[in-house]
């Protein structure tokens, strides 16, 4: 069976208007993965369709930019089918973003619960350095859960709104693995492994964690742990104290009213109501919310509170992500909210 795919070198030529388009156009062929499919731009606010110029530039002159950090944070995009954010789509996403001339605001739509911590760090620096490049103010949401990575990523905003049933925090580490020494005893099964030092499969499934390992790892967990402390400072210093930081960073999560008090967020209310409060304190005349995603995930009727076609992760995709061992990673990730 043949299957043909048209992309970017055999043009569609599109006449609407009076205006000449050129698009993409995918005609048939297997759906492809988000990661290999054109970055499309959708207008989410205000409902109706800014005017365009025939050449397809807003007239509006004042585009924020939303950028979604939803599902967990992986090292790598893939790596589960419904979903989920990572550093390459975050840089393919400022690639296309940095095109428009039109950017007045950034606006971080979080909805995850966090993930590999490295990641999380990585789309955090990315997004504050693109910010600061083009001396844009960042704003974050965080609807429904905003814990851990997730809320990490929200250091990047210099104010951070959420829907008041969210849940917010759960500011802490975690590197996991399991041990089977025990069933392996009782099955006769021996472990032989020829290292080169006492730590070097440490938290390997086969072998009992030793002190000296476990040491180790204690560091590494808090280092990891004064990062995150330390980007909470940079972030929100003037608000949150180092003392009522520590108060709060146990790996708890709270509600949002909680989290309102403790000042881990500025203010709580719905999505909608918050950007018309942006809207209105910057002056933003003729406004319009803009989200890039890629072609095939997005929605047929997007708004602000559809902005992403996926599923929540399947139960095979939380055991995968629970059970990983091999090439352990350091996590910032609230387990409970996967």
């Amino acid at each position: 069976m043949t299957m043909t795919v048209l992309r970017s070198g055999a043009a569609a030529l599109l006449l609407f208007s009076g205006c000449l388009y050129v698009r993409d156009v995918n005609l048939g062929g297997l759906p492809a993965r988000a990661s290999q499919t054109e970055l499309a731009e959708i207008q989410i606010y205000p409902a109706e369709p800014s005017p365009r110029s025939c050449l397809g530039a807003s007239l509006s002159g004042a585009d924020v930019l939303m950028i979604p950090i939803d599902g967990v944070i992986a090292d790598e995009a893939g790596l589960f089918s419904s979903g989920g954010v990572s550093p390459g789509h975050i840089r393919r996403l400022l690639l296309v973003a940095e095109k428009n001339q039109n950017l007045k605001a950034i606006l971080l739509h979080i909805d995850s619960p966090g993930g590999s911590a490295a990641a999380s760090d990585h789309i955090y620096t990315m997004i504050r350095d693109f910010a600061r490049e083009r001396e844009l103010p960042v704003y974050a949401h965080i609807r429904n859960i905003g814990a851990s990575g997730g809320y990490y990523v929200a250091m990047a905003a210099q104010e951070i709104n959420a829907d008041p049933l969210s849940m917010v925090g759960s500011i802490g580490v975690i590197i996991r693995s399991f041990g089977v020494t025990g069933l392996m005893e009782k099955l006769g099964i021996e472990y032989r492994s020829i290292a080169s030092g006492d730590s070097k499969d440490a938290l390997s499934p086969f072998t009992p964690l030793t002190p000296e390992a476990r040491k180790l790892l204690d560091e590494q967990i808090d280092r990891a742990y004064k990062r995150f402390l330390a980007v909470i400072q940079a972030g929100r210093g003037d608000r949150l104290p180092s003392a009522a930081l520590a108060a709060v960073a146990d790996g708890r999560v709270l509600d949002a009213e909680t989290a309102l008090s403790q000042k881990l967020i500025d203010s709580t209310s719905y999505l909608e109501d918050y950007i018309k409060k942006i809207e209105r304190e910057r002056g933003l005349v003729g406004m319009r919310v803009l989200v890039y995603l890629p072609a095939n995930r997005a929605p047929l009727q997007p708004n602000v509170y559809n902005i992403n076609e996926k599923d929540a992760l399947s139960l095979p995709e939380k055991l995968m992500l629970l059970g990983q061992s091999a090439g352990y990673r350091v996590y910032y990730l609230w387990e409970a909210g996967l």
